[in-house]
């Protein structure tokens, strides 16, 4: 790959220049950046090798509080995760929450970002005992010092509910997700995918605990948001359609189930072949565009490029393009919404991660990797 082969002359330049391993604020800099390009082309060991380079000058330069050395903390427990060693990236997660903690306070957004990052990381390792007790510590400051309404406290209210939908907790739960399912829509719009995602997730939880009459509004809602923004044939909106289909059996709604699965079966066997479709789906993507474009324009202007809300039409006019073949400026904004999310959201949020995967994706779809 170019970049990496030019990441790695300038380091080589670097070092000649210095006679020794270079540790100027530019070359870490420079390092990290080959660190993470190694990371999302999947060669890790070379990513841990700079990675744990930039630690070591960063410890030494700046000391074992500083920003950059915790930043390079989570960045590296990011990497030996994904090389199979979980207990060692647990305790790096846990030395850059204590030095957040330590250097900034306990609710310092720097500090709930690593606290959050360390309850995600034990929820996906199934250690939700532990989890539990530092998400509810997250949501409550992130409810005191962003307010109820800020991206961060939503998704934490969000990742709480999840991990509380025992019998025992599901009452608390359900208040969680309707929450969250609130402050998206009021920031986000109805149609906005994260809203969308609540919504189903709210039906689902009220399916389990046996609500089925209010589960269904939500399925329904669900399934008509996705087949307006995806398209009725697009993956994710057949499987509402079934998960919809499945619901209206237990109601004993048969007839209706049947129509749905019918819907279905129709959508997915002309997808391919109907041109008056293809061309329904494009004029919408092309008025999903112009309607992106404008909105991350005034989000720019009323927020800042770096706010999480600018962060989230940054990432989902990326994701478009992608799908209408413009490729050169999805993989523009693809950086720019993972460096915005790295930076105000830490590398180990969910977000952040989704966001790296989907760079991935369209570095391999360019054929760049």
């Amino acid at each position: 790959a170019e970049p990496e082969l030019l990441l790695k002359r300038v380091l080589l330049r670097m070092k000649y220049l210095t006679q020794d391993e270079p540790t100027t604020l530019d070359s870490m800099r420079t390092m990290r950046t080959l660190a993470d390009l190694l990371q999302a082309q999947g060669k890790y060991d070379e990513a841990e090798e700079h990675e744990k380079k930039v630690l070591d000058h960063s410890n030494q330069k700046f000391g074992p509080h500083h920003s950059n050395t915790l930043n390079s903390l989570t960045k590296l427990a990011v990497i030996v995760h994904a090389m199979g060693r979980p207990t060692e990236a647990e305790e790096l997660l846990r030395r850059a929450l204590e030095g957040r903690k330590a250097s900034q306070g306990a609710t310092h957004p720097d500090s709930l970002t690593a606290l959050d990052n360390l309850a995600m990381f034990l929820k996906a390792a199934g250690k939700h005992e532990q989890a539990v007790p530092l998400l509810r510590e997250a949501h409550e400051c992130c409810k005191k010092e962003l307010g109820p309404k800020h991206p961060d406290t939503l998704t934490c209210a969000v990742d709480l509910a999840l991990l509380l939908l025992d019998p025992k907790h599901r009452a608390e739960a359900e208040a969680l997700l309707r929450q969250g399912l609130n402050g998206r829509e009021e920031l986000y719009g109805p149609l906005h995918t994260d809203t969308l995602v609540s919504v189903h997730q709210l039906a689902m939880l009220l399916r389990a605990d046996g609500k089925n009459k209010e589960a269904e509004p939500y399925l329904q809602r669900a399934m008509a948001g996705y087949e307006s923004t995806l398209g009725p044939s697009h993956p994710d909106t057949l499987a509402l359609v079934h998960d919809n289909a499945k619901l209206l059996k237990v109601m004993g709604k048969h007839g209706e189930a049947e129509k749905q699965l019918n819907r279905a079966m129709s959508w997915n066997s002309t997808s391919s072949s109907s041109k008056d479709s293809e061309i329904a789906l494009r004029a919408n993507k092309d008025r999903t565009e112009r309607h992106l474009r404008n909105k991350l324009q005034n989000k720019v202007a009323e927020l800042g490029p770096r706010h999480e809300q600018t962060l989230v039409l940054v990432n989902s006019l990326a994701l478009l393009l992608k799908s209408m073949g413009q490729n050169q400026e999805a993989l523009q904004l693809h950086r720019e919404a993972l460096e915005g999310r790295e930076e105000v959201l830490g590398p180990l949020h969910p977000s952040t991660l989704q966001t790296r995967n989907n760079l991935s994706l369209q570095l391999q779809a360019m054929g760049r990797f």
